[in-house]
């Protein structure tokens, strides 16, 4: 069999350990950052090239290219070599901001969108897997919450920051940012990945695992992208996707099955590890839950509570600084414990205890209690950041390491498509069924037509554009109209949040069936020293 790959155990200095951590969290950030900065420069792109058909697809495409290359590439770096590819999916990801900064028309800026997707996941994807070769497995938790905590600063900083370049520079620096930022990362890591020697052997690329790959995660992220918005859910579409998916997830299981585990894009056999099989579910179903703060609370305050959009940023605020928080900490933990499954039942069980208010969740509540809630969930969801990724990597082959680190942001990733796609799906369905009931009393018929309309309902700017031609005779029965209509939105939030509380106790579940006792290594197995970046040397 081709062994993939294998690091030279060579120590370098502490300092350049630190050149390297900072390199990799700016490209991390940067990242990140793209996948929430554009929410909010999105409506100025739009109008400007003339796209608002397309409004939703600059997004679909940097989802399903990120999460395909998060894998297709987390695996090759295996053979080609974690820096080579590193800092090539950093160079491509630069040159996609550029060429979306100059797209000329919307069909362009969704291609290039693509395009940048491929580098952010290739980017997230061999990140993990650096600091999972380059530090000794005891010593990863602490940098892999640095990492983590990437994300929530992202969503801090994202939305803010897109607005005001927007506003005062223009859509295309958005994009254009990119560039300093991404060439000082380049060259940052470009000196502090120096001192990462890599062996690389002959690589041979499951080419057939790949293509069976894509065929079945880019359908799937499709149809759960389009799915209840752009067509129907039982829509021919939306049902050919989702079975092309099915028939080539079955194709691609049977042909890895035969596949030299070295080769494989995903080997099954990583699988019959209990802790990497748990990890990777919880990622799936943790990331799940973190999708129902970030798409359901800013619903509830900005259209149960009337909060502006500056408002209810500042409140969901909170929520994304406590992940950050909580995966440092959870970080930091695991490096002086050794040991992760107490810590990760911990964190589980936070997240679900904090979900179960949620489920409850009423328009005479107010911001406070909602903001208090937010801070425990953020902590909880944000602690099993490093521990599902030390976890996974824990006492595994150094040469899979790769493999083993994408196919675990893989399915982070895919647990934000699906929830995204069933808390949508439930939402839509409840406030379809509460308007089929609801008491019109003497509402105009254009009022019934605009507002009976689920995903109409569920849009700020829609509803507000709506009360803004209402006639003043009529501005006191609206509010009653549509407080009540408030009433019933909270009703379909509500049970929402009890999908995620069934993926929070799944997820809890996950923890608890890690292995007892398990330690984690102070030194990586295979290899003759503690690693490449030790900071005892």
């Amino acid at each position: 069999m081709e062994q993939p790959v294998a690091l030279t155990a060579r120590k370098i200095a502490r300092g350049k350990a630190a050149i390297t951590m900072a390199g990799l969290c700016l490209g991390l950030l940067m990242s990140a950052l793209d996948t929430t900065i554009v929410s909010t420069a999105m409506p100025k792109i739009a109008r400007e090239l003339s796209g608002l058909a397309l409004y939703s697809w600059p997004f679909t495409a940097y989802l399903i290219c990120s999460t395909v290359a998060t894998l297709v590439f987390g695996k090759l770096s295996d053979s080609w070599g974690r820096r080579a590819v590193f800092l090539g999916g950093l160079a491509w990801f630069i040159a996609a901001s550029a060429l979306c900064g100059l797209a000329p028309n919307m069909a362009a800026f969704v291609a290039f969108r693509g395009l940048q997707g491929i580098g952010g996941g290739v980017i997230v994807s061999t990140a993990f897997a650096i600091v999972g070769e380059a530090f000794p497995p005891r010593e990863r938790g602490k940098y892999m919450g640095l990492l983590g905590g990437m994300y929530g600063v992202a969503a801090v900083l994202g939305p803010s920051a897109g607005g005001l370049i927007a506003d005062s520079l223009g859509w295309r620096w958005v994009f254009y940012m990119n560039l300093p930022l991404g060439i000082a990362a380049f060259a940052v890591l470009a000196i502090g990945l120096s001192g990462l020697a890599e062996e690389r052997g002959r690589a041979r690329v499951d080419w057939a695992g790949i293509a069976l790959f894509l065929l079945s995660v880019v359908p799937l992220l499709l149809g759960l992208s389009l799915g209840g918005k752009n067509y129907a859910w039982d829509s021919l579409p939306i049902l050919g996707l989702f079975a092309l998916a099915v028939i080539a997830c079955a194709l691609f299981l049977a042909v890895e099955r035969r596949v030299d585990p070295g080769k494989a894009i995903l080997p099954l056999a990583f699988f019959k590890d209990r802790e990497y099989a748990v990890s990777a579910a919880g990622s799936f179903l943790s990331n799940a839950v973190f999708f129902a703060g970030i798409l359901l609370i800013p619903l509830y305050l900005q259209r149960v509570l009337r909060s502006s959009a500056a408002g209810s940023g500042l409140a969901t605020t909170p929520y994304v600084l406590a992940y950050t928080v909580g995966s440092i900490f959870a970080g930091q933990a695991i490096s002086r414990l050794g040991k992760y499954r107490a810590l990760a039942i911990a964190c589980a069980a936070l997240t679900l205890a904090a979900t179960l208010p949620l489920c409850l969740i009423r328009p005479s509540w107010g911001k406070l209690p909602v903001i208090a809630v937010m801070l425990a969930l953020g902590i909880g969801l944000g602690g099993t950041t490093p521990i599902f990724q030390v976890a996974a990597q824990s006492n595994r082959d150094p040469r899979s390491l790769g493999a083993v680190t994408a196919s675990v942001m893989f399915f982070r990733s895919l647990g934000s498509a699906v929830g995204s796609a069933v808390y949508g799906a439930i939402m839509s369905g409840s406030l379809s069924l509460m308007l089929a009931r609801f008491d019109w009393g003497a509402a105009p018929d254009l009022v019934k037509a605009t507002l009976g309309n689920p995903q109409t309902l569920m849009n700020t700017a829609a509803v507000d554009q709506v009360m803004a031609r209402v006639p003043a005779q009529y501005k006191g029965m609206m509010e009653s109209l549509l407080a009540r209509l408030d009433r019933g939105l909270a009703g379909a939030l509500s049970s929402a949040f009890w999908a995620a509380l069934i993926f929070a106790a799944a997820a809890l579940a996950c923890s608890i069936a890690y292995k007892r006792g398990v330690r984690i290594r102070a030194s990586a197995p295979l290899q003759a020293e503690s690693g490449p970046f030790s900071t005892t040397g």
